[in-house]
């Protein structure tokens, strides 16, 4: 008697490649009871002790070992496809290798029709201009003038670029005309999660800081505040050191939301990262 196929997850509604893995072992062992990981990593002849390190997050899931397992998934040729660029979006450490899989994704129908905010908050995220002119509309005597926002950019953006932008948050209503005709931020949930997620804000992130590199020499420090310190601790601390900086930036939204008369846009962010290796690290190389 042949066995009606089992109903695993939609791949398409996925963005992380080990979201997707554990959710598909989850139905597997659920509805087969021949299945296991130690079957499955035998079947595909790699090592079963891969493959819950893989699942955990605690090893990279690597291209040739994805065509190994692939084979037994039961997988139509687009989602294999998809599967693909799906681990390249999640496991990447290149930021241009993580664009063209997010390029590649958007190319397949299913995809674009089940995603669409995360392909918006992409979209929103990967131009900073978008970000800049929607918090400028709560300066006070904000005009929707591509010409008005050029001058008051710090940064050079030509007129072009600030015409596709406005249209761009008009046409998704991250900025809207109320009945008087005035602009307004109305609340604007952006949703993106997993490999889409880790993109748009690399990217979002890169550009922020290439404009903090330009303002060391564009404002005067009356206008700016650089405060940094290269410091060796415990690995373990560095969990404290960021719920500090947390900290500090709930307080700074509570000063924003009593703030009268904004008149300027910042960007405020705080940073944290090794310029050494651990100890375990080089061990691996």
């Amino acid at each position: 008697m042949k066995r009606n196929p089992i109903d695993t997850p939609d791949i398409f509604k996925f963005h992380d490649i080990r979201d997707y893995l554990n959710q598909w072992v989850s139905v597997m062992k659920n509805n087969d009871k021949k299945f296991s990981l130690r079957k499955w990593a035998e079947k595909a002849e790699v090592s079963p002790a891969y493959l819950p390190l893989v699942l955990s997050g605690k090893r990279t899931l690597t291209e040739q070992a994805l065509i190994k397992f692939i084979p037994h998934m039961s997988l139509s040729k687009e989602q294999i496809t998809y599967l693909k660029q799906l681990r390249i979006l999640s496991e990447a450490k290149s930021l241009a290798e993580r664009r063209q899989a997010l390029n590649r994704l958007q190319k397949i129908k299913k995809y674009k029709q089940l995603n669409p905010q995360d392909l918006e908050a992409y979209k929103y995220l990967n131009n900073w201009t978008h970000v800049a002119i929607r918090e400028l509309t709560s300066v006070e005597g904000f005009k929707l003038d591509e010409r008005w926002i050029q001058k008051k950019l710090k940064t050079k953006v030509a007129l072009s670029k600030i015409i596709k932008a406005i249209k761009f948050l008009l046409e998704n209503k991250f900025i809207k005309k109320n009945k008087k005709g005035q602009v307004e931020k109305p609340k604007h949930k952006i949703v993106c999660s997993g490999g889409v997620y880790k993109l748009s804000m690399s990217q979002f992130h890169t550009q922020m800081l290439s404009l903090a590199a330009k303002s060391i020499f564009e404002t005067v420090p009356e206008r700016r505040n650089l405060i940094g310190q290269t410091i060796a601790i415990n690995p373990t601390d560095f969990d404290k050191i960021k719920d500090i900086m947390s900290s500090a930036q709930d307080k700074i939204q509570e000063i924003v939301k009593e703030s009268k008369n904004p008149s300027v846009v910042y960007y405020i962010t705080h940073l944290a990262f090794p310029l050494t290796k651990e100890s375990d690290e080089s061990n691996h190389e």
